[in-house]
C-alpha cells in the first residue's frame, strides 16, 4: 500500500490530501468503535468513509494498470528467466460502485469492527498483489526473485513518473546485489545503464557495481565519506 501511495502522491499530490481525509474519518470511526459503537455516529462516519474511500482505490486501480506493462518488461530485463510477473490491486470492494460496496460492507462488518475496536474493510487493508509465474510471490519467490521483483516494481514507477512529470526521479539502491548471482547481478547492471535516472548504490564491493562510465565512488567509513 505504502509503495502504491507514495507513487501515486509523486504523480498526483492532490492525493495527499485525500488519503488524509480518508485516514482522519477512519481513526474516527475506530474511536466511536472501541467507546461501544455508538450506532448513530458510526453511520455518519460510514458515510464519510465510502466517500473518501473512491478517489483512493480509484487512483490506486489506475496507477497499477499503468505500471503493470512495465513491471512485466523490467522484470523480464532484469532477470532474463522466461518466468512472468504480473501485478493487480486486491480489494474486497466491488469496483463497479466502490462507495455503495464500501457502506455495505462497513454495515455488514459493524458487529465484528465493534469486537476488534477498528475497521476491518477499505482501502487501508487493501493491497498489491504480485504474482510470479501464476503463482504468489510472497509464497514461492525466492530471496534473489524478491529482489528483482522490488527492483522491477521501482523501475516501473519510475518509468511511469518520466512519462508522467517529463522528469526522471533518482533511483536509491541499497545493497542490490547482495542476493543477486553474478550473471543475474550483470544483466541488472546491463538494464540500468537504459533507465534514464541517476542512480544512487550502495554495496560492500565496488566490484559489485559493473559499471565503467558516468561513475563516481565514494568509500565511506565509520561515517566518513571519501572519493
Amino acid at each position: 500500500r505504502r509503495f502504491m501511495d507514495r507513487a501515486v502522491w509523486n504523480a498526483h499530490p492532490a492525493y495527499l490530501g485525500e488519503v488524509q481525509t480518508y485516514e482522519k474519518v477512519l481513526r474516527s470511526r475506530n474511536a466511536v468503535l472501541r467507546d461501544g459503537g455508538a450506532a448513530q455516529m458510526l453511520e455518519v462516519y460510514d458515510e464519510q468513509l465510502a466517500r473518501a474511500a473512491v478517489a483512493i482505490v480509484t487512483r490506486r486501480r489506475a496507477l497499477v494498470a499503468e505500471l503493470g506493462p512495465r513491471v512485466e518488461a523490467a522484470f523480464e530485463r532484469v532477470t532474463q528467466t522466461g518466468l512472468a510477473l504480473a501485478i493487480a490491486y486486491e480489494t474486497a470492494l466491488d469496483i463497479t460502485d466502490i462507495e455503495h460496496s464500501m457502506r455495505d460492507k462497513l454495515i455488514a462488518d459493524r458487529r465484528k469492527d465493534a469486537a476488534r475496536g477498528a475497521t476491518s474493510s477499505g482501502p487501508h487493508v487493501d493491497d498489491l498483489s504480485l504474482i510470479l509465474d501464476g503463482k504468489p510471490a510472497r509464497v514461492y519467490a525466492s530471496q534473489g526473485q524478491l529482489r528483482a521483483i522490488v527492483l522491477a516494481l521501482k523501475i516501473a514507477e519510475i518509468e511511469f513518473l518520466r512519462d508522467t512529470l517529463g522528469d526522471p526521479p533518482v533511483l536509491l539502491l541499497d545493497d542490490v546485489s547482495s542476493e543477486l548471482d553474478p550473471t543475474r547481478n550483470a544483466q541488472l547492471f546491463d538494464f540500468l545503464k537504459s533507465v534514464p535516472c541517476q542512480a544512487f548504490i550502495t554495496t560492500t564491493h565496488r566490484s559489485h557495481v559493473l559499471l565503467a562510465e558516468e561513475r563516481l565512488d565514494f568509500h565511506i567509513v565509520a561515517g566518513v565519506v571519501r572519493r
